[in-house]
């Protein structure tokens, strides 16, 4: 009677318990899959030590860089190396634009300069995965990623006001996520953290890049991944 009530009692148990959804996943050594999501760009600003004297020479008063919010999508490679360790590369388009704004006479004229950037980049990055928690796993990520600005090739020939930007960069990047894996894919939510090394900024002689010394990329990413 005991052993009755026992093995019943396993049995309860076992309908309530979560199943393991693609137990094979990780025996695959490359897998395919497509991302998108919504970040944040923005720039770094350093300016001249000249800035001090804008007041009096051009009446320009401030500086002040906005973010806008952006959208990013493209494909996903993932190689596995060992176990806990994978290998991944991205190639993503990235659409996003900032706004540059300049005070002027003690801020009774404004100018805003939208600057747009599209961005073709390739990230390769080490990826370290904890262990499976039935269905969820999570991990953490870094590498770099090679960016190309294709907004940056367009500079219209005409008298608005414009900042321009360079179009190569490398970006480090940090991040952390969560793998889900469902019944037929598998899902992972990550937050990713990035910051150009390169200045960005093309000068000329205006007065809206004069007082800039340099320019640098800095986002936040918040992407879905599907991976088969």
């Amino acid at each position: 009677m005991i052993s009755f009530a026992i093995l019943s009692y396993i049995g309860v148990f076992a309908q309530f318990k979560k199943p393991l959804n693609l137990p094979n996943y990780d025996n695959r050594i490359i897998h395919w899959g497509f991302t998108f999501g919504v970040n944040k760009l923005d720039f770094i600003m350093v300016k001249e030590a000249s800035f001090a004297n804008a007041p009096a020479q051009d009446n320009l008063y401030g500086i002040v860089h906005k973010w806008q919010p952006g959208a990013h999508l493209g494909p996903i490679l993932e190689i596995r190396l060992t176990r806990y360790w994978k290998l991944r590369t991205l190639v993503n388009l990235t659409f996003q634009q900032r706004n540059l704004v300049y005070y002027f006479d003690h801020g009774e004229q404004i100018v805003t300069i939208p600057v747009a950037s599209t961005f073709l980049q390739a990230p390769v990055l080490l990826k370290y995965n904890g262990a499976r928690a039935t269905n969820v796993r999570p991990y953490i990520i870094f590498g770099a990623a090679p960016t190309y600005d294709i907004s940056a090739l367009k500079r219209p020939n005409n008298n608005k006001p414009h900042v321009y930007l360079n179009t190569l960069d490398l970006v480090p990047e940090v991040g952390t996520g969560l793998e889900w894996f469902l019944p037929f894919f598998k899902l992972s939510t990550e937050i990713k953290f990035g910051r150009g090394l390169f200045n960005v900024l093309s000068p000329d002689n205006s007065v809206y890049t004069k007082y800039i010394h340099s320019l640098y990329t800095t986002y936040f990413m918040f992407s879905l991944h599907f991976e088969g």
